[in-house]
């Protein structure tokens, strides 16, 4: 069913479904949103009933901190880089945890902002998903336009996603999907008719910008310490990096910027079969010696970072091999 994105926004506020399709070129799939505050036994029954199963619960980074909701894995490795955390159930009045009943218990209790991380129990039945800080300007995902479509709404940016499937499990696309839609009377909506719309408004660029807390960071420098400040963001895959800031940043002369990949190896534990740790130290002495500069930290860049025995193995073959190293 097609409506104006009005009308389809002001359904999806009453707590009726919408179904959100995707890029052709992406997974090109449609999927079932819902405000997770509108969650009801029936309503999840219906969501069981014609999708995959997995119910999702897609929230801002900021909500999934309140909770205490980690990442699934530290390693992302999904091609989408969709931001899993640890799933959950709610632990008041809990059997299983299976049905529509109790997941809709849970999917609401995400969205009560009164819920504290003690009210639930990992894992879980409920699969909460983690939107990128930069909207749909920094990904094209359906975690990100339901947070959207909250926002837009003026509900808690929680809401509820899951993929349609056909009656042989395949993914529902194309003319499937839009019968579907007929025939269940729910209104259908692109991601870039979305984009459009925010583009518009003038409200997609503004979530380009990040709001950084910057905490006190005092560094020892050839005997004399250095006040650098550090702050966090969240990158695509739900990682966490880090920016190193030191001095006043201004646009009225260049700035010396390092952008660093982890390496806990050298980074931290000094190690001599890398030049992590130097290359680090040597860029902070020379942001410290040009009175101002920036470090852009980044984490779980490498596809064996964590595999920290493998990776001494495979530098010290490159030295004993004479290759040189690649610049980090």
């Amino acid at each position: 069913m097609t409506l104006s994105l009005d009308k389809t926004l002001e359904a999806f506020r009453d707590g009726g479904f919408v179904i959100v399709t995707d890029d052709a070129d992406r997974e090109n799939e449609g999927d079932l949103f819902l405000l997770a505050s509108a969650a009801t036994t029936e309503k999840i029954g219906f969501m069981i009933r014609y999708t995959s199963g997995v119910i999702c619960v897609a929230m801002t980074e900021e909500r999934s901190r309140q909770l205490h909701l980690p990442l699934m894995v530290k390693q992302n490795q999904d091609t989408k880089r969709t931001a899993f955390t640890v799933t959950v159930d709610a632990k008041h009045e809990i059997t299983t945890g299976i049905s529509a009943k109790e997941r809709a218990n849970t999917i609401r209790a995400l969205a009560d902002l009164s819920s504290t991380a003690e009210d639930f129990i990992r894992p879980g039945h409920i699969f909460p998903l983690i939107a990128h800080e930069g909207g749909l300007a920094a990904r094209r995902g359906h975690t990100e336009a339901i947070v959207e479509m909250c926002k837009l709404v003026g509900e808690n940016q929680v809401g509820v996603i899951s993929e349609l499937v056909n009656e042989d499990g395949s993914m529902m696309r194309g003319e499937n999907l839009t019968r579907f839609a007929s025939e269940q009377g729910i209104p259908i909506l692109s991601i870039a008719q979305l984009m459009s719309a925010l583009e518009g408004s003038n409200k997609l660029d503004s979530q380009k910008e990040f709001h950084l807390n910057w905490a006190e960071l005092p560094r020892s420098s050839s005997g004399q310490i250095k006040q650098w400040q550090i702050a966090t963001f969240l990158g695509r895959g739900g990682v966490d990096h880090a920016l190193l800031k030191f001095g006043i940043l201004n646009s009225e002369k260049p700035l010396l910027v390092r952008i660093h990949s982890e390496c806990l190896t050298g980074d931290v534990l000094g190690s001599l079969r890398c030049d992590c740790g130097s290359q680090l130290e040597r860029a902070m002495n020379e942001i410290e010696s040009a009175g101002s500069g920036l470090i852009i930290y980044l984490r779980d860049q490498e596809g064996e970072a964590l595999d920290y025995p493998k990776k001494s193995r495979l530098i010290n073959c490159k030295i004993k091999a004479l290759i040189p190293l690649m610049p980090i």
